[in-house]
């Protein structure tokens, strides 16, 4: 069942692992500052759209991963879901692998990363042309 967090107290890692089950691990390194909802039951986290405001992205060669960190808007987010990218006057869609949560240590700040695989050299080219940050997102279920 989905239940609801609240600060102040810390935690170092919030993961959503590919079958959409949730898991939470922590340890109380930080300060939470804010609500986040976290389902924590044992069968599917079932999600069909949510929103996300993206502040940026990097890329993990060793993993083939390229990771858009934000905070959730709306909504649930759950791995399996594809997140929408404006391109010119259309958008691209690309699957989610996996949701993770990054702290980005000289900003003294958390966030949301959605990780997501890339195949080949001309996918990467793709993702990392889209200059991801600033702006809000739409994610969908597949």
């Amino acid at each position: 069942m989905p239940f609801e967090i609240q600060g102040p107290f810390g935690f170092e890692d919030l993961l959503a692992v590919s079958d959409g089950r949730a898991l939470l691990g922590f340890v109380f390194v930080g300060v939470l500052t804010k609500t986040m909802k976290i389902a924590l039951d044992s069968g599917p986290v079932h999600a069909s759209a949510a929103k996300f405001y993206a502040v940026g992205s990097f890329l993990m060669r060793s993993r083939n991963l390229f990771v858009v960190i934000g905070d959730v808007l709306e909504g649930t987010v759950v791995a399996g879901m594809r997140l929408r990218m404006p391109l010119g006057g259309t958008s691209v869609g690309v699957r989610v692998a996996s949701v993770e949560y990054v702290d980005v240590v000289h900003e003294g700040k958390g966030y949301v990363g959605l990780a997501m695989e890339y195949a080949d050299p001309a996918d990467l080219e793709l993702l990392m042309a889209l200059h991801v940050g600033g702006e809000t997102l739409g994610l969908e279920a597949e």
